[in-house]
């Protein structure tokens, strides 16, 4: 269901409003503003799927930060940071975060609670890590809001593997070296079923991102080993990407498999791959002898 549009709303021309159920199509069209108090006429609202990027506030996209200014209600993930949440200065901060062998919000509860907010709230934001499309149980809420008629509309964000990356020095690709990017988890969530194991059909003429493996690295390691993978691999391993505290430790796939990894509260991601070799310093050349290696 489409909601009507008022004047004051064509501030913000860039944040669209789709059809219902689905993503939009065609010229944007202006955001929606609250209901006035006791006024149901513009609802049930729309939601916001917004990719808050992998951090810094900076980096969020200027839709996303018009988006989270209108907001009424943000629905957020864990690890947000409190710059990010200051875009949205007047929304009600609801944290729904998942988080490995800590508490974590169980998903019928957002589900439900994205569609009671709407019901209540004209502009709802569910403010996610990274981009939404990626490892964050889009699909799940999404049709949660389509069994109630609720519209909805996606707002990429920059995901973990262009983060950490960009924090490392680093292209994902490189010519003559790997021309593409794959990105997995070897994390199951509670009762989830994989009937293919995560490392099939992983190249390794391609770079590799792994999202949610710090604890397990040196057990992911060892399992690219065991499918064909060389121990003298590069590895880069990106802690709290974007962070204040960013760090950015070097290793071979043989090495992680024997020593794992170092892991604390922050996110860390995974480069695997020639691509990320080490550069000599000062020459801009990658070292011969790992580029023969991997």
């Amino acid at each position: 269901m489409k909601m009507p549009m008022n004047s004051e709303a064509g501030a913000i021309s860039d944040a669209t409003s789709g059809p219902t159920s689905g993503p939009t199509s065609g010229p944007p069209s202006p955001l929606p503003m609250s209901p006035t108090p006791g006024s149901s006429a513009r609802l049930p609202g729309k939601v916001w799927f917004v990719g808050a990027g992998p951090g810094s506030a900076d980096l969020l996209t200027v839709r996303a930060i018009r988006l989270l200014a209108r907001a009424d209600i943000v629905l957020h993930d864990a690890l947000m940071s409190d710059g990010v949440l200051e875009w949205a200065p007047a929304a009600r901060h609801i944290a729904v975060g998942k988080r490995s062998g800590g508490i974590s919000t169980e998903q019928r509860f957002i589900d439900r609670t994205l569609v009671e907010s709407a019901r209540h709230h004209a502009v709802v934001v569910r403010l996610k890590g990274g981009d939404p499309t990626v490892f964050a149980r889009l699909d799940e809420e999404i049709d949660a809001l389509d069994a109630a008629g609720i519209d909805w509309e996606i707002v990429p964000g920059i995901t973990a593997a262009s983060s950490a990356a960009a924090a490392a020095g680093h292209s994902l690709t490189r010519r003559g070296v790997s021309r593409s990017v794959q990105i997995v988890t070897p994390r199951l969530g509670r009762g989830e079923a994989q009937p293919m194991h995560w490392a099939e059909g992983l190249s390794r003429d391609a770079t590799v991102v792994l999202y949610m493996a710090g604890q397990m690295a040196g057990e992911c390691a060892a399992i690219l080993m065991s499918r064909g993978f060389v121990p003298e691999t590069p590895v880069v391993c990106v802690h709290g990407a974007s962070w204040p505290t960013q760090s950015v430790d070097r290793t071979t796939l043989g090495a992680l498999a024997v020593d794992g990894l170092a892991v604390d509260e922050r996110p860390v991601a995974l480069l695997v791959g020639a691509a990320v070799i080490e550069r000599m310093r000062g020459s801009g050349s990658i070292w011969p002898d790992l580029v023969r290696c991997a």
